[in-house]
This record gives C-alpha cells, structure tokens and sequence, in this order.
C-alpha cells in the first residue's frame, strides 16, 4: 500500500521516491520543540508566540538580533518595508 500525499485544494500525489512511502506521519512541532528543550537543551522561540507578553517577546528580538542579526521587520532589516528611509527619520501617518 502506498502513501499518496495531499494538499488542500489539490489532488492526491504519490511520492517521489521509495523512501516516501516508508516515511511516518509529519511530527507536532511543538512536540518537537518540547523534547528538542527537555533533551537537548534547545530552545526554539517564535518572536511573535502569543503566549509571551510583550516584555518576554523584546527579549527574544534582541537575541535572536545580538546573535543573528536584523529579523523581519526589522529597523535594520534592509528587506523591510521603509528600509529606504534615513536613519532617525519619523513617520507620521
């Protein structure tokens, strides 16, 4: 029996390679994100995770910049939008 892959709106699939159909079920991210912190010390944080209050998200912005530079949406993100702008200027809407 093989596995036929699905997407929304879409017709079934059958997979590419032999390896898809031995393939289990995709994993809970969450679940992965849980066991990744309780084995391994790994801790994976959306920026935007609503169950942060705004206090706790800041912090987790100026790691992941301190670490790995500018985010989306970023000031500094030359890939966002009004990246055009001179540095300290205001926008008013």
């Amino acid at each position: 029996m093989s596995r036929v892959r699905k997407q929304p709106g879409e017709r079934p699939v059958a997979p590419r390679c032999a390896l898809g159909r031995i393939q289990s079920a995709r994993p809970d991210v969450e679940t992965v994100k849980r066991r990744g912190w309780r084995e391994d010390g790994i801790l994976v944080i959306s920026g935007a995770d609503t169950r942060l209050d705004w206090a706790e998200r800041e912090v987790i912005r100026q790691i992941g910049e301190r670490l790995y530079g500018p985010g989306p949406g970023s000031v500094a993100d030359p890939t966002s939008a009004g990246a055009s702008r001179p540095a300290g200027s205001v926008v008013r809407e």
